[in-house]
């Protein structure tokens, strides 16, 4: 068979004929010839759509007429490869249109890939076609560290961070007198430890362009949950309530981001990375000073179970403001609904600190003056469970858009009224010239001055509001 008679094209396709006069042509064709005259095409006749038969066909091996030269086939794969030139040097205004030309400009890579293999099949199959050769533990952490992922950099650094802390805590305690012996069992555990700590660090940071090839998620997706990738979006693709800060564009996580890529966005550069790390790392200097606390510097004084109980309602009060800020941080990416329900929390943890330094402080100041620190406790008590409520109830969420709303002034009110207890004790002592208030007067200056800061920069949006689009 050359031609089909119906739409005259000769390209190989699946063939019916009808048992009126055996004609063969296009399945399809044939089908809707007869749905629209409910005729044969050849001899007229009557017949209906189970008159059409489709059959099994085997078209000769045969180029279509505009491809059965080589030439030709060179000339599509010149298009193919002007197309894709044009497609790798276009640029456009927005990041989503950007991806999509990126997609487009990958799609049509393995088209020409394709071709090219299928005009030169003696020629050897590309490092891309190919899967990596196995690697041992250390080739893999070395790839990493050479792959200059930003998250692996912040990662190490606050790693660092922590183990000179430490370090300093332990030489100070006498725990390290052996240097030597330490630092050959870190070793040990190193060299023991390093498939572990490749296949996590693998799993932390996957090889991104092995799998966009081959993974259809990894491609077109905006995560893969099973090769761990994370593609960050546009502001412009997510719900407004998704952002506050309208001077962050980019670098957003995607929506309906599974939990387990939620917890591994920890170590990955994103707009959210300092917020995690800042409050994760609060999070483990608060549980050591409770721990110093608790085990040292009460017993050293032989304090009363009162103050044991103060001092730790106090800590854990800070402390679930870090951990419910940082998750709020991270599971926060999920969905809308979840973004409001984990913004609530974190406004439930921010009150819940400001109950602890209020505790504490009211606690140690007027600690020889129990009627007045009843009245203080009282109060802001009062207040701060009004704040706890008014953060976690519904009218809260119409407040959720603004940088400074009724919930800001609540906390601002608070921190405000913080002052009168502070005059009410300096007075109490004698004034400023008494030498325990000019012990701690400093610390409580540096605490409001902190306070106020923090204030300022949520309230200013300092300081990406001078730089737009760079976060």
């Amino acid at each position: 068979m050359t031609t089909c008679s119906i739409c005259k094209f000769d390209v190989p396709s699946s063939l019916s004929f009808v048992k009126c006069c055996n004609h063969m042509a296009h399945t399809n064709c044939l089908k809707n010839f007869v749905a629209k005259r409910n005729c044969c095409p050849k001899c007229n006749e009557q017949i209906t759509q189970s008159d059409v038969v489709p059959i099994v066909f085997d078209p000769p091996q045969q180029q279509p007429k505009n491809l059965q030269n080589e030439g030709n086939s060179n000339r599509v794969t010149e298009v193919l490869n002007a197309v894709l030139e044009r497609l790798r040097g276009y640029r456009t205004g927005t990041d989503q249109e950007e991806a999509q030309i990126r997609q487009v400009g990958e799609a049509f890579e393995i088209i020409v890939r394709t071709k090219n293999n299928e005009n030169n099949p003696d020629k050897p199959s590309t490092s891309d076609d190919v899967a990596p050769f196995k690697q041992n533990a250390w080739d893999k952490i070395m790839s990493i560290v050479k792959s200059k992922e930003v998250g692996f950099i912040v990662l190490a650094l606050i790693l660092a961070l922590l183990c000179v802390f430490f370090w300093e805590i332990a030489v100070s305690a006498g725990a390290l007198s052996q240097t030597t012996e330490f630092i050959g069992g870190a070793l040990a555990a190193l060299r023991l430890y390093a498939p572990g700590l490749a296949v996590t660090l693998q799993w932390l940071f996957p090889q991104k362009y092995y799998h966009q090839n081959k993974c259809k998620h990894c491609r077109n997706k905006s995560f893969c949950k099973r090769h761990g990738n994370i593609r960050l979006v546009h502001r412009d693709v997510l719900d407004p309530c998704m952002w506050i800060n309208r001077h962050i564009e980019n670098h957003y996580k995607p929506l309906e981001l599974p939990w387990t890529l939620c917890l591994k966005s920890i170590f990955h550069w994103n707009n959210e990375t300092l917020n995690i790390w800042t409050h994760l790392i609060g999070l483990f200097i608060l549980t050591y000073l409770q721990y110093w606390t608790l085990l040292e510097a009460l017993p050293s004084v032989q304090a009363p179970i009162i103050d044991y109980l103060v001092m730790t309602m106090a800590m854990l009060c800070c402390q679930l403001c870090m951990l419910l800020s940082s998750a709020y941080h991270i599971f926060g990416c999920h969905s809308p609904i979840r973004r409001k329900q984990w913004l609530k929390a974190d406004l439930f943890g921010v009150s819940a600190a400001l109950v602890g330094l209020y505790m504490s402080g009211l606690y140690t100041s007027f600690y020889n003056f129990p009627e007045i620190r009843r009245f203080y406790g009282t109060l802001i008590g009062a207040m701060s469970i009004t704040t706890s409520l008014f953060a976690t109830s519904r009218f809260s969420e119409r407040n959720t858009q603004k940088r400074i709303g009724l919930l800001e002034l609540l906390y601002l009110s608070m921190a405000l009224i913080a002052m009168a207890p502070t005059l009410h004790w300096i007075q109490l002592h004698g004034g400023l010239s008494n030498p325990h208030v000019q012990q701690w007067l400093p610390n409580l200056c540096i605490l409001f001055i902190l306070l106020g800061g923090a204030f300022a920069f949520y309230t200013t949006l300092f300081p990406e509001r001078l730089f737009p689009g760079i976060f």
